[in-house]
């Protein structure tokens, strides 16, 4: 994120740059047009200027061409570092969605296993009861016709 963020930030000076650039440019090209539409009432100051105006130009256009690709550099540069951070925060998001896929894979199968082992302790203790209930009925039943017998 730090890396994208100064990537940003020179992709901001590179483009501030261009524009002074162009800026510089463009008043190096106003001042060579004036001289230019003077053209007939020069005096020897005016040629010495059109050489340097056209020599500023001529430095303006090469400055222009170079902040241009240095801004086109900083913008890829940019746009890689907004990708690759992108990239990580969407691998960092599909790792949490797949340790959340286990995770509700783990709690199903553990609330499965609770529901067999409560069902498998239910059938168990029905069954022991219906076995103690059966003998306690034969208990009875036997004291019954005990009782029967002694009564008669």
């Amino acid at each position: 994120e730090a890396e994208s963020e100064a990537t940003v930030a020179r992709r901001s000076a590179a483009l501030a740059a261009h524009d002074g650039a162009v800026q510089t440019r463009a008043a190096a090209q106003a001042s060579l047009s004036t001289l230019l539409q003077r053209r007939d009432e020069w005096t020897p100051r005016d040629v010495a200027a059109l050489t340097a105006a056209t020599t500023r130009e001529h430095e303006a256009r090469t400055a222009v061409e170079d902040a241009f690709r240095a801004r086109q550099l900083a913008e890829r540069a940019a746009d890689d570092a907004q990708r690759e951070w992108m990239r990580a925060v969407q691998s960092r998001y599909h790792a949490e969605l797949l340790w959340q896929e286990k995770y509700r894979a783990l709690s199903l199968y553990g609330t499965t296993a609770l529901i067999v082992v409560n069902s498998c302790i239910f059938l168990a203790s029905t069954a022991y009861r219906s076995v103690v209930d059966r003998d306690r009925l034969e208990t009875v039943r036997a004291l019954a016709a005990d009782m029967t017998l002694a009564a008669e």
